[in-house]
Parts: C-alpha cells; structure tokens; sequence
C-alpha cells in the first residue's frame, strides 16, 4: 500500500489536481479498496446543523499524511468519519492511534468490515455523537464539515479547552474551513486560503 501510495504521490499526473476540485484516480483505487459486502444506508434523522455523507478526495488523505509528522504517541480523532476512509489510511501508513466517531451506525458498520478485511486492528470506531464522545486524549483531529453551526461551535470550544493542555492540531476540508480560519486561538500551519476545497491544518500553538 505504502508502495503504490508513492507511486501515486510521485505522479506529475496527480500533482496537479491537489488545489482541484473534485475526485482522481486515486479514488477508484480507494473504492476497490474499502469495497466490503456489505451497502450501508442512513437509519438515523440528522438535524439541520448535521451534513450527510460527502466522499472526501483520497490525495486530501494523503496530503494531510505527509504533512503532519505523526508519532505514534498522537492520538487522531475524525469527527464524522463515514465510511472510516481517514482513520483507516491514518492507521495503516502512520503510527498514531486512530479513532473515527460518526453518528450513523450502518457507517460505523461498514468502516469495522473494512478495517477487518485490511486486517487493520489498531483503529477503532465509536458510534456516537461527537457532542458526547470521550476526545480528550487527542492530539490530531480531522474534520470534513460533518457539522455546522451551534455543533460546531460546541466542539470548536472543546478543542479550545483541550489546546490549554497540550498542542492540539486541526484539520479541516469543506465549508467549515473558512469558520475556522477565523479562531483566534489556531493558527494555520498549511493556509488552505479559506477555501473549503483545499486542505487546511491548524494548530493552537504559534508557529
């Protein structure tokens, strides 16, 4: 995986859709990939603040990845994580912790089958709302607007609490970018121009 993985960075191809919009070829590796038997379906109603599954760009994955230096003392959480794609990949070729919490259960179905048939065994999957979920050993974090308004607020201001313990760093993709270019309290270590279709990474920490 490693391998092809290379492969596909080293692309001069690939390289120039990394500020595009929309998905590549890499993506119908990802597809055959996590592809399990197994068609998982909405059974829970969302509020109008909660965003329904959008798929997320592998090359965002990937460039996230090579950004951050992951340790395996880093603990990554994705809010929202789907069809467990990010914690997956974060898991496979890093060696943090990784923990997807999404609050539809067929997803987190899913994500399980998939993780199992990568015979990946250190990522876990929480089937919660992120509101009430146990986040306070993390370090990392990834969010692919899975939510907006007051939820957003609400776990803006927990990562905020938590960065007067350690360094938190935040990863967004999405329309939540431009909201949160506006923290005070992050400052960005890759400036996605507050553009909701590049990668943003901030952390709490000046740099």
């Amino acid at each position: 995986l490693t391998q092809i993985i290379a492969e596909y960075s080293n692309s001069s191809t690939n390289k120039l859709m990394v500020d595009e919009i929309g998905y590549d070829v890499f993506d119908d590796f990802l597809i055959h990939l996590f592809q399990v038997d197994f068609e998982p379906e909405e059974t829970r109603i969302r509020t109008e603040e909660m965003i329904y599954l959008q798929p997320l760009p592998g090359r965002i994955i990937l460039d996230m990845i090579q950004t951050i230096p992951f340790t395996e003392e880093d603990h990554f959480y994705d809010f929202g994580s789907g069809l467990g794609h990010v914690p997956i990949l974060v898991s496979l070729l890093t060696t943090a912790r990784a923990v997807g919490i999404e609050y539809e259960p067929t997803y987190v179905s899913y994500s399980k089958l998939c993780a199992k048939k990568l015979e990946d065994y250190k990522v876990e999957f929480r089937n919660q709302d992120v509101r009430d979920s146990d986040f306070s050993d993390g370090t990392i974090f990834f969010m692919h607007t899975p939510f907006i308004g007051s939820i957003l607020r609400q776990v803006l201001d927990s990562l905020r609490i938590l960065s007067e313990k350690r360094c938190v760093t935040l990863c967004t993709y999405g329309s939540c970018t431009p909201l949160i270019n506006q923290e005070k309290w992050l400052h960005p270590i890759k400036d996605g121009n507050g553009e909701s279709h590049r990668l943003a990474i901030f952390t709490s920490y000046p740099t």
